[in-house]
This record gives C-alpha cells, structure tokens and sequence, in this order.
C-alpha cells in the first residue's frame, strides 16, 4: 500500500514538474518575438494579350528583359489594317461630297428667291413656289447630312488608327519580362491565359504570410514588421500591412495577411521569408499553444 502510494506522489510530482516546465518554456518564449513563415510575390503580374487576334509581327522582349511603362512589346502584322485607314482617310477628309451638296443648297436658295420675286408679280404659281421651297429645305438637309456623314467617317478613321494601335502589345507597367509566350508569325489568341507576354513588378514586392487567427486579429493595416529572406539571416527589412483576407480558414485557423515591402535592389519574386512577430502577439500565440500541449498530457 505504501509502495502504492509512493509511486502514485511520484507520477504527481513529474507530473507538476511536466507542467511547470513548460509554463517555464511558455513564459520565456513569450518574452521574445517569434518568426512565421511567409512567401514573396510581385505586387503585379500580368498576362497580357493583344485585343484581336492576329498573325504576331515582331517581338521586341526576351524573358528576363527589363521594361517602362508604355514599351511595345510585341506587334501584330498591320499592313492590311494600315491600308484600309489609307482608304478610310482619303473617304473622310475629302471635301468634295460638302461641297457638292454645299452648292445643290446654294442653288436651291437662289431658284427660291427668283420663285419668290415671280410669284410676286403673279409670274409663278403657287405650286412652283411650294416646290422650290421644298427644293431648297432639301438642300439644307442634304448639306447637314454631308457634314454628318464627314464626321462619322473622320470617327471611324480615328477607331482605325486606335485599333492599329492595340495592334501593339504595350506593357502598362514598369518591371521585368517574366515570359514570352508568342513568337514571330505565331497566331495570337486574346483567349489565350497563358498571355502573349507576361510582365511581372517585383518593386514593391508583397509578402504574403498565414498566420493564426489570435494573432491576425492583433494586427491592423499600416503596422510594420521586420522580414528577412531565409538565405541572409538577420538582415531585416521593413514590411507594411496593406491587406487582410475577409474570410480566414476555419480548418488551419489562419488568416491571409499582405505586407508591401520596398525592393530597390530588385530581388526576384516567390522566395520563402522570415516574418518577425511583435512580442505580445508571438508569445500569445506560445502560451495558447502550450496550453494545448498541457491539457494533452493531462
């Protein structure tokens, strides 16, 4: 019996020093920061794809290449859309079609006035003078209509040259050619996700990390936090919360979280990182941890 009870004060006693060893590894791990894992990715990444499909002309950037905003990328062969704004151009900024129904109007007018003057003098009828107003309203219907259809012609050559222009593929940002998809006299299909071109912006870049939900809701946009890259230990950089997911993940108990970070230096995109937590958010994440080892043991 006493044997019995010796063991049973000794199970006791481990068991209590069990528990304060790792309330003992909670506190000292609440009293420094912790790191989480997160990953780098560029703050933009576009596919991009010409408007119509098309026979590919040129391409004037290799993967790796570096680009402004604005740079043509690739072009598309033009030469029948070229003639055709010849064609549209000559159509709309000619004169000849105003100026023929200019002078029909003029016409109309003056026959008018010489109608009106005879109808005066019992000279015309009346039906001849109604008709010859009739001719000159024509006339200025025919006019108004001429400079109508000017303007639509001059319309669609502008629509002939904007689309000439999105015959060339131009980057909307500045940052590096991630991929070229298309070559010189392939088939370019604006369907196609793959994208012609794919242009990447790695500054800023974005630091996406998971973190658990007790310490996310810590957390608020515009904070700071320190990151280093895994393969250069202790060189921090300076993060800044610009996003949060709206949903978190029930089943890991995370929540997404984006940070913005400066990259003059232009490291390349999609490396794993080092995200330094504040003290009070990292050791709460410990001790709920911790808890939940005790009441395992137990």
């Amino acid at each position: 019996m006493n044997t019995n009870r010796g063991r049973s004060f000794g199970k006791t006693f481990m068991g209590r020093l069990a528990v304060l060893a790792l309330v003992v590894t909670g506190l000292a791990r609440a009293a420094e920061p912790r790191m989480a894992e997160a990953i780098s990715l560029p703050s933009e990444k576009l596919a991009l794809n010409f408007q119509d499909p098309g026979i590919v002309q040129s391409v004037n950037v290799k993967d790796g290449a570096r680009v402004q905003k604005g740079d043509v990328l690739a072009e598309q062969d033009t030469r029948t859309e070229r003639k055709l704004l010849e064609a549209m151009k000559i159509e709309a900024f000619s004169k000849l079609p105003i100026e023929a129904a200019r002078t029909e109007w003029d016409n109309a007018k003056v026959t008018l006035e010489r109608i009106k003057q005879m109808h005066a003098k019992n000279a015309a009828t009346d039906a001849e003078l109604e008709e010859s107003v009739l001719k000159a309203r024509l006339g200025e219907i025919k006019f108004n209509l001429a400079q109508e259809e000017n303007a639509q012609k001059r319309a669609q050559v502008e629509r002939q040259e904007l689309k000439l222009e999105l015959m060339r593929l131009r980057s909307p940002i500045e940052g590096m050619v991630d991929k070229v998809n298309l070559g010189p006299g392939e088939w370019a299909d604006p369907q196609n996700r793959d994208g012609a071109v794919v242009v990447v912006k790695n500054d800023p870049l974005w630091i996406e990390a998971h973190l658990p939900v007790s310490a996310a809701v810590k957390l608020k946009m515009g904070d700071t936090l320190e990151v280093a890259y895994l393969d250069k230990p202790g060189q921090w950089q300076t993060a800044k919360i610009v996003f949060f997911s709206p949903t978190a993940d029930p089943a890991s108990d995370t929540q997404l979280v984006r940070l913005e970070m400066a990259n003059p230096q232009g490291h390349a995109s999609g490396y794993r990182v080092q995200l330094k937590l504040p003290a009070t958010i990292a050791g709460a994440a410990e001790r709920l941890r911790d808890a939940a080892a005790v009441s395992t043991d137990r």
